[in-house]
């Protein structure tokens, strides 16, 4: 919620030294598409990003792969663009995703 009518915040975090970043190579296919509207078809045209940046502790790294990642996109809300925010998570319980994450996603009525 905007407390002070600035939209903008500007936070820093720092991270422990026993963490790292590992670049995880993700593909459209990963997405989850939700919030579809009836008799329409989701389909995934592209990601902003091939790869995802995990921050991890360092004795988990070898751990972190593509199937460690979950990636979520809800159309319910649909705009022109056709460009939706990705909801990125590591389901590991220690790591967790840097950066923001787009997808162009059409939505095609069923015939």
């Amino acid at each position: 919620t905007v407390i002070d009518g600035n939209k903008t915040v500007e936070v820093t975090v720092t991270v422990d030294d026993d963490y790292i970043k590992k670049n995880v190579s993700v593909n459209k296919e990963m997405i989850d598409v939700v919030g579809v509207p009836e008799g329409y078809t989701a389909i995934v045209k592209s990601i902003s990003k091939s790869t995802v940046a995990v921050i991890t502790p360092k004795s988990n790294a070898n751990n972190i792969t593509a199937s460690s990642i979950t990636m979520k996109c809800d159309v319910s809300k649909t705009n022109t663009s056709n460009s939706y925010p990705v909801v990125v998570a590591v389901n590991d319980g220690t790591s967790w995703v840097y950066s923001t994450y787009t997808a162009t996603i059409e939505l095609v009525k069923e015939w």
